[in-house]
């Protein structure tokens, strides 16, 4: 059911968009890259083939010293180099697009099918107010079940938290419209994690909405127990630096409760009615965050 239009975060489903396909604005994928050749050229790929009728691919590299660069020529627009924050990193990008409408995506996302930019981008004439479409993000079919049950979870939780009205979200991964984003002075350079949250905030105080988009994009990402750990590691550590219970506008007691209660209802689900006994480890996925979060506090 749709949300109403003085919502935060709006869910609509794609029939009840009025679109049209003329005028479609022009779309910039703006990806920060550093030593990501492993997943790149799936990311960039799945971009190229989209039957869209204008967009261009922004590339802001680290200074890789494998074989990035190498893909991304293969691809890539533009090639900037950048050896700073990962806010930085972004902040660059903004600038160096073209496109009315921005896509700040990670290297490791991959567009799942040729018409996904062309629906997510018909979302944004739903309401004038809307500033960002949010796409939700799945683990790839075949994929490593570690990484499906940590996606699978994480969003789960911050859906049930929007639908609530409840946290700031519509970040990573998302579209965005580029005027919009300036005006808010685009994403703070000082912030190597959650960087995301700060656009999202800045854009929800100057009473922007966000539109959910259910049509997936694929998140390879969390494939092995060694990256689960350290990247909670450092997203803890970023947490606490960023202050992020205040801008998220959710306290400590409100993630708790909304992970440890949905991830009851995830596994349940997911063991005894879906039966899929991959659903077995997020008992350990959330010990490895709850560990990762004690230590950092």
């Amino acid at each position: 059911m749709a949300r109403p239009t003085n919502y935060y975060v709006l869910f609509v489903p794609d029939y009840q968009v009025n679109s049209n396909e003329k005028d479609l604005p022009m779309v910039s994928f703006a990806i920060p890259t550093y030593n990501c050749d492993k997943n790149l050229e799936q990311c960039l790929k799945s971009i190229e083939i989209q039957e869209y009728p204008c967009f261009e691919i922004v590339i802001v590299d680290g200074y890789s010293n494998d074989r990035t660069i190498e893909i991304a020529e293969k691809y890539a627009d533009k090639i900037v180099f950048c050896k700073g924050t990962l806010g930085e990193c972004r902040q660059l990008s903004i600038k160096c697009s073209s496109g009315e409408i921005i896509a700040l995506f990670d290297s490791d996302i991959i567009v799942p099918h040729e018409k996904w930019l062309i629906k997510a981008v018909k979302k944004f004439q739903y309401d004038k107010r809307i500033s960002t479409v949010w796409p939700i993000n799945i683990s790839p079919p075949i994929f490593d079940k570690l990484s499906k049950v940590y996606v699978s979870h994480s969003w789960s939780t911050m859906l049930e938290l929007a639908k609530k009205g409840r946290g700031i979200w519509g970040g990573g991964n998302s579209l965005f419209k580029a005027k919009l984003v300036k005006e808010a002075g685009g994403i703070d350079p000082q912030f190597h994690e959650f960087e995301d949250f700060y656009l999202a905030r800045k854009l929800k105080d100057r009473g922007y909405k966000v539109i959910f988009h259910e049509d997936p994009l694929y998140h390879v990402t969390h494939a092995t127990f060694e990256e689960l750990i350290r990247k909670e590691l450092s997203r803890a550590r970023q947490f606490k630096d960023s202050n992020m219970i205040s801008l998220t506008e959710l306290s400590r007691a409100d993630w708790i409760y909304a992970h440890l209660m949905n991830g009851i209802k995830n596994m349940i689900r997911g063991l005894f009615i879906e039966k899929d006994r991959s659903w077995a480890l997020l008992p350990l996925i959330l010990a490895v965050r709850a560990f990762a979060y004690l230590m950092s506090f």
